[in-house]
């Protein structure tokens, strides 16, 4: 092979697809006869893509190869009205699968929805519309009339009624099988839409929004749909209405994804597990979260000690995971299907109790206070088995209390720990030994970010039973120097521990051979194992 040509055609395509197609044309159409043919032939596939500053004769270079165009994306109402003015939608789009255009009038979408059945291979259409009036009902209505349609993105700042688009009872056909709602809709709206869409297996909805009080005493009958996914992000319905929204999709469910805010009703448990056995059988995958505003005027419900019943066998035996977490000034309970945690640490754990907490690194210092004032509240309700920090905002010391207060506490991780001087750790070893005897419990310790060896010395004086340690090192840690501190200057620090794994950016075999001779030196029973950027010291036994 001496120059580009002698590349084969399939080699062509592929390279083609990772270029624009308006370049692609204007670097290759006049080049010589080989890929005139070539660009001229039916399996080139097109990907068009304009924008603002796309230049007229890119646009205009398209115009011999309308029934190439596999894709188009189309930014901003200037471009769609040029585009549209030098290739009219007809028939010869016949190879168009996905059509994408953005920040359109609401006018323009509908004059080109008239022409959109004449495209055979429409399966994707994918639209922001950017207006402040938009009838939602024709747009729809349009929408439906498109007869190979399979997926279908609305998106839209404006809130959009369908009161016009009457219940259908599943007479109107067509393919839609995945709908997003990126815009904020009703819920008997998406009632309304359900009816029309028989073929439906993927709904998302952007934000739902409770509708008056009427339509749950309208006589609409229950969807025999195939709805298999739901995934609601912002869910303003109160937990009755949910219920009857549910009720009403009479639904096949297989997964669920709902976040919700305001009403706490949403932590009974068993209200959960009665919706479930009766609406959702077929349920295997749960997402739930509800957001509460964490101040110093936050309280605990009757509804926030039902959450406590998201530990019995119903949820645990389907492997559905409770958690809360602490973002700011959010509080976040959520349910999700089990995936193995930062704490199970190359051990199996019986998932049926721990409630894990997490404070993340979003946390003001007025939070922090917060969290010590306010986590008796929780220790009413909850016991907390897992605790997930991250150090970055968050006071050493209230680090300390916090971990003080937790007397359940099992699991810790600890992420990007603070740099910390010999001369504090001196200051402050017996008390925080003295704090650290409240924490026998805690076993499994997982540390993010370990810079310096003074980090992991604090650590041990907090949790001194530590059978399980993961330590995740950067660059500015010597590992040689770590394992020494740990094997041979402090004889205490592997007294309970069971198995130990480094993490390290760079790992070669002269490394390991160091390794291994500082534990052999010191007689310590230890196995050294090496898998990818981990380091594993296990005890014999």
């Amino acid at each position: 092979m001496t120059c580009v040509e002698d590349l084969s055609n399939e080699v062509f395509l592929e390279i083609f697809n990772y270029l624009d197609s308006c370049d692609i044309l204007k670097a290759f159409i006049n080049l010589n006869i080989r890929f005139q043919r070539f660009i001229t032939d039916s399996h080139l596939q097109l990907k068009v893509k304009l924008y603002p500053q796309t230049k007229s004769k890119s646009k205009q270079i398209l115009l011999p190869h309308k029934s190439q165009i596999f894709s188009l994306y189309l930014y901003d109402h200037l471009i769609i009205n040029q585009f549209f003015t030098l290739y009219p939608i007809d028939s010869s789009f016949n190879q168009l699968q996905t059509l994408n255009v953005q920040f359109i009038r609401a006018d323009q979408f509908i004059q080109l929805l008239q022409n959109l059945p004449l495209l055979p291979c429409l399966f994707q259409l994918i639209v922001y519309l950017d207006d402040d009036q938009i009838d939602f009902h024709t747009i729809y209505s349009l929408i439906f009339n498109l007869p190979v349609l399979k997926y279908l993105k609305l998106s839209s700042l404006q809130h959009g009624r369908l009161s016009k688009l009457l219940f259908n009872p599943i007479k109107q056909s067509n393919s839609i099988k995945y709908l997003i709602i990126d815009h904020p809709c009703m819920d008997d709206d998406i009632i309304i839409l359900l009816s029309f869409l028989p073929h439906l297996r993927h709904l998302t909805c952007r934000k739902s929004v409770t509708s008056p009080p009427r339509f749950f005493k309208m006589p609409f009958p229950s969807i025999i749909s195939n709805l298999t996914h739901l995934f609601i992000q912002q869910c303003d319905m109160e937990f009755d209405d949910f219920e009857i929204f549910i009720q009403k999709i009479s639904s096949q469910l297989q997964v669920l994804k709902i976040v919700t805010f305001n009403d706490p009703s949403y932590l009974d448990a068993n209200r959960w597990k009665r919706l479930i056995l009766q609406n959702m059988l077929n349920l295997r995958k749960f997402y739930f979260e509800y957001h509460d505003y964490f101040d110093d005027n936050y309280k605990l419900t009757p509804y926030h000690r039902l959450s406590n019943q998201f530990l019995c066998s119903f949820w645990t035996e389907r492997q559905w995971i409770f958690d809360v977490s602490i973002d700011n000034f959010d509080i976040i309970y959520s349910i999700q299907p089990y995936r193995k945690k930062w704490f199970e640490f190359e051990v199996i754990e019986n998932i049926n109790s721990p409630i894990p907490l997490s404070v993340t690194n979003h946390l003001h210092e007025s939070v922090n206070k917060t969290v010590i004032n306010k986590i008796n509240l929780f220790l009413i309700v909850f016991k907390i088995t897992h605790l997930d920090v991250d150090c970055r905002t968050i006071t050493i010391s209230n680090l300390v209390k916090l971990i003080q207060q937790l007397s359940y506490l099992k699991f810790l991780r600890m992420s990007h720990l603070p740099l910390l001087k010999i001369e504090y750790l001196i200051n402050e070893k017996r008390r925080i030994i003295r704090l650290s005897q409240k924490n026998k419990n805690i076993t499994r310790v997982n540390l993010e970010y370990v810079s310096q060896i003074e980090q992991i010395q604090f650590v041990h004086y907090l949790c001194p039973f530590m059978k399980y340690l993961l330590i995740n090192c950067t660059n500015d840690i010597d590992p040689i120097s770590l394992i020494q501190f740990i094997f041979k200057t402090n004889a205490k620090f592997v007294k309970y521990l069971i198995l130990m794994c480094l993490c390290i950016p760079s790992i070669q075999n002269e490394l390991i051979e160091k390794l291994q001779k500082i534990i052999d030196s010191e007689k310590y029973n230890y196995t050294i194992k090496h898998i990818d950027n981990k380091i594993y010291f296990h005890r014999k036994f």
